[in-house]
């Protein structure tokens, strides 16, 4: 893998601006931040011949780095749904949760408030159409699968070629 990567070096200044806007208390930034670094790292590992990144790129990456995840019970088609709803209109809903193919993920500030909000929608019978994912662990969660896929990066060789090959479409500023 090329030592020097403008790519890579992009990637971590959008890590450290997620870290930055969670130390200081802008989580909808940091959520946003993160979907849309998802859409780029599953961007940069297409399939060479995909011209475009599609949903199912987005979706592949999360199953594959993300998820599945002990304090995250949704799937990456859910994940792909709140990031649909949050970039497009930073709303909890999108058009795959009001069509019932992907169930609507609500948002708590920690583990406790989570699991009470669980509680509560079991006994409404609402369990199965919202999700109820605690903001602390959604961070953890992709800062995890970052590093996961940096240690794939590093020793995958056809992902590296998919990322390296994909890069020449980045944004650059020189």
């Amino acid at each position: 893998m090329p030592a020097e990567s403008k790519t890579l070096a992009r990637i971590a200044e959008l890590l450290s601006a997620i870290d930055l806007l969670c130390r200081e208390g802008k989580i909808v930034p940091a959520l946003l931040l993160i979907y849309s670094t998802i859409d780029i790292l599953s961007s940069l590992v297409r399939k060479n011949s995909d011209q475009d990144t599609k949903k199912t790129d987005f979706i592949d990456w999360v199953q594959t780095y993300m998820l599945p995840h002990p304090d995250i019970q949704i799937s990456a088609v859910d994940l792909y749904a709140a990031r649909c709803g949050m970039l497009h209109a930073l709303s909890p809903t999108s058009n795959l949760s009001r069509g019932q193919a992907a169930k609507e993920i609500a948002y708590a500030c920690d583990a406790q408030t989570a699991s009470e909000a669980r509680r509560t929608l079991t006994a409404r019978g609402k369990d199965g159409k919202v999700a109820v994912v605690s903001i602390p662990a959604i961070i953890e969660c992709f800062l995890l699968a970052g590093e996961k896929f940096t240690r794939a990066l590093g020793s995958d060789a056809s992902l590296q070629q998919r990322f390296f090959a994909n890069e020449k479409h980045v944004f650059r500023v020189e």
